[in-house]
C-alpha cells in the first residue's frame, strides 16, 4: 500500500515517525513524507521521500504570532475556558498548538500566496495513498485524505491534549462568528469550500490514532480509538565522536534542552548557564548540547563540562549515568530505551509538565518546575540521580512501561487492517 505521512516542519516532528516509516518500507509499503520545504532535506538525510507543500514557514515568527494574548484569551472564551482553565498550561498549550498548525498548513503564503494545504490535496489527489499518517498539528491534512479516498490516523507524539478542546473547535470553525481571521479560524476555509466539505470530528480526530505514549499514561476519556504503538527512539544520522568510544572515568551527565527548545526558545539559555555553573565542582563528566559559541566571550566553561553542537542522544546515553532535559517526549524516550534516570526541568507546554510527573511517580527520576528553579535544588537532585540505586531500578520500570506497547513492525497487521476497513 501507499502511505503519506503529513507533519508539521520540525526536526522533533520528523524524528518520532522514522521507525514506523521504516518499518513500513521494509514490509515493501510506498513511503513518502510531506510537509513545508523547509524540511525536505531533513527527509531525505534519514532515507526517505520527501514532498514538499506551499511555501517554506518561518515558525519563530509563527510562535511569537500565536503567543498574543489577545487572541489567546478570544479563542479561549469562544472555546467555553474560564480564566481559571487558561491558566493550566496543558489548557494553554492545548489551544495554542490548534493555532499554530491552522498557521502552517492552511494560511496563505505572504510572499506567493501559495496554501500548503491545496498543494496536499492536489498531491494526495494524484499519488492516490491508501493510508495518510498525520501529525495532529498538521491540522487539516485529513481533507487531503478525505479527498483522495484514503484512509487516515493522527499519530500522537505527545499526550492528547488535542482531544480536549477538539468537538468545541467543530463549531467555532463552522461558525468562527467574530474571531474572523486574526485568529486563523477561517484559513482553511477556502480548501475546505473547494471540497465541498464540511468540519466534522472525523476531519479533527482521525478515524483512529496511532499513539506512541506509554499505555501507562492517562489519556483523555474522548472515546476514540487508539492503535499503541512502542515509540522507537530515533535520533537521526550520526558519526561517533573519537572521545565517545573512550569509557569516561566518572559518572557522566548530559545535559539538554532538545532541538526545538534550542532553536526557538532563547530564554533556555541563561537556564543552560546556571545549570553549567551547577555542575562546576560536581564529582561527575557533564556533556552539554549546546554550541560554546551561543555564551559571551568572557564565559569560562566548568572544566568538567563539555560542550558539543549535536551527536544523538543514542549515541551519547549508553555511557551516561543520568540526563537533565526539558521534557519533552523525544528526549524522554531516549532516556527510557537506554535506562538512564532523568532529572527534568519541563518549559511550560503541559504535556512536558505531565510526562515529568509520569516520570517521577515511576521512580525512574526527579522533576522541578521552572518557578521552583534553583541551582542548589537541581544539583541536589542530581547527587541522588547518581548516587541512589533505586532510580535506576525506575528507569528500567519505565523501559518495561515502553516495551509494553507492539513495536512499529508488530503493529503493521493492524495498520494494514485499519487501513483496508477505512480506505474508500
Amino acid at each position: 500500500m501507499r502511505v503519506l505521512f503529513t507533519i508539521f516542519p520540525a526536526t522533533a516532528h520528523l524524528y518520532p515517525v522514522v521507525p514506523l516509516a521504516y518499518a513500513l518500507q521494509s514490509a515493501g509499503h510506498e513511503v513518502c513524507v510531506a510537509t513545508t520545504p523547509d524540511l525536505a532535506a531533513d527527509i531525505t538525510a534519514v532515507g526517505l521521500k520527501a514532498v514538499p507543500v506551499g511555501e517554506p514557514v518561518d515558525l519563530g515568527a509563527v510562535l511569537q504570532r500565536v503567543a498574543a494574548e489577545d487572541n489567546l484569551e478570544r479563542l479561549a472564551g469562544r472555546l467555553g475556558i474560564d480564566e481559571a482553565g487558561l491558566a493550566d498550561p496543558e489548557v494553554r498549550k492545548s489551544v495554542r498548538y490548534h493555532m499554530i498548525s491552522m498557521i502552517t498548513l492552511g494560511h496563505p503564503s505572504p510572499s506567493t500566496g501559495r496554501v500548503a494545504l491545496a498543494d496536499l490535496v492536489d498531491f494526495a489527489r494524484s499519488w492516490s495513498p491508501d493510508l495518510v499518517l498525520w501529525d495532529p498539528m498538521c491540522f487539516g491534512a485529513a481533507v487531503a485524505a478525505r479527498a483522495s479516498g484514503a484512509a487516515h490516523a493522527r499519530v500522537l507524539w505527545g499526550i492528547d491534549l488535542f482531544a480536549r478542546f477538539q468537538d468545541a473547535y467543530v463549531d467555532v470553525l463552522n461558525d468562527p462568528g467574530d474571531l474572523g481571521e486574526d485568529l486563523l479560524i477561517d484559513a482553511l476555509a477556502p480548501t475546505m469550500r473547494q471540497g465541498g466539505l464540511a468540519y466534522d470530528r472525523e476531519l479533527l480526530y482521525g478515524q483512529w490514532s496511532v499513539d506512541l505514549m506509554p499505555q501507562r499514561m492517562s489519556r483523555e476519556e474522548t472515546g476514540l480509538r487508539y492503535l499503541p504503538v512502542r515509540r522507537v527512539a530515533y535520533n537521526g544520522p550520526g558519526v561517533y565522536p573519537e572521545w565517545l568510544l573512550t569509557p569516561p572515568k566518572k559518572p557522566r551527565v548530559c545535559l539538554t534542552m532538545g532541538m526545538s527548545m534550542r532553536k526557538y526558545f532563547e530564554e533556555d539559555e541563561a537556564l543552560v548557564t546556571e545549570l553549567l555553573a551547577t555542575a562546576a565542582g560536581l564529582d561527575a563528566e557533564v556533556v552539554a548540547t549546546v554550541d560554546a559559541g551561543q555564551f559571551a566571550a568572557d564565559y569560562v566553561l566548568p572544566d568538567n563540562v563539555r560542550t558539543i553542537d549535536y551527536v544523538p542522544l543514542d549515541l551519547v546515553l549508553p555511557t551516561c549515568a543520568a540526563i537533565v532535559h526539558h521534557g519533552g517526549t523525544g528526549t524522554y524516550a531516549a532516556a527510557v530505551a537506554h535506562e538512564v534516570p532523568q532529572l527534568i526541568l519541563p518549559t511550560p507546554m503541559g504535556d512536558h509538565l505531565a510526562l515529568s510527573r509520569y516520570v517521577a511517580e515511576r521512580g525512574g527520576g526527579l522533576y522541578t518546575e521552572r518557578a521552583d528553579f534553583s541551582p542548589e535544588v537541581v544539583r541536589e537532585q542530581l547527587v541522588r540521580l547518581l548516587s541512589e540505586p533505586s532510580f535506576r531500578q525506575g528507569a528500567t520500570e519505565l523501559r518495561r512501561d515502553l516495551l509494553a506497547s507492539p513495536s512499529p513492525v508488530d503493529s503493521l497487521p493492524a495498520l494494514e487492517k485499519l487501513t483496508a476497513q477505512y480506505s474508500r
